[in-house]
C-alpha cells in the first residue's frame, strides 16, 4: 500500500512482493536482498522492513526458514511500535506462517490471530484475506 511519503526503495520493495505471486521467488529473493542492502546504506528503516518482509515471504516459498524467520521478525518488530496496521498485519502474517514451517504451531496460531485482528482494522480486503488464510493454516496445524 503505497503512500505519497514512500521512498523509491519502499516502492521497489512493495513491487518486489509481486514476484511471489507469479512464481518468481528466486528472482524476488535476489531483488529483495539487494533492496535490503541499499535500504541499510540509506538508513531507510521502512524500506528495510519492507525488504525484510519480502525476504521472509520468498524464504518461506523456497524453504529457507531460518533466514525467513529472522527477516520477518525484523519487519514485524518495525511495524509493531507504529500505528501502521497494513505493514504490521502483513509482516506478522508472514512471520506466523514461517513459525508453522519450523513446527511452532502454538506461536504460529498466536501470531496469525494477532495478524487477523490487526488486518481487520484496515479496509484492505486482500490483506484481510491473506491474514485469515494464515490463521486458517495455523488452525489446521493445531
Amino acid at each position: 500500500m503505497n503512500t505519497g511519503e514512500d521512498t523509491l526503495l519502499v516502492q521497489r520493495a512493495q513491487a518486489c512482493w509481486e514476484n511471489g505471486r507469479i512464481g518468481r521467488s528466486n528472482a524476488g529473493l535476489v531483488e529483495a536482498r539487494q533492496i535490503l542492502a541499499e535500504a541499510n546504506r540509506a538508513n531507510d528503516l521502512r524500506a528495510v522492513a519492507e525488504a525484510n518482509r519480502c525476504i521472509g515471504w520468498f524464504c518461506l516459498q523456497l524453504g529457507y526458514c531460518d533466514e525467513g524467520l529472522a527477516a520477518a521478525h525484523e519487519a514485524r518488530n518495525f511495524y509493531a511500535g507504529r500505528d501502521e496496521h497494513w505493514g504490521h498485519a502483513l509482516s506478522l502474517s508472514v512471520y506466523s506462517w514461517l513459525l508453522a514451517e519450523v513446527g511452532l504451531s502454538d506461536l504460529c496460531f498466536d501470531s496469525a490471530s494477532e495478524a487477523a485482528v490487526i488486518a481487520a482494522r484496515t479496509q484492505d480486503a486482500a490483506l484481510n484475506a491473506f491474514a485469515l488464510n494464515c490463521k486458517a493454516v495455523a488452525l489446521v496445524l493445531c
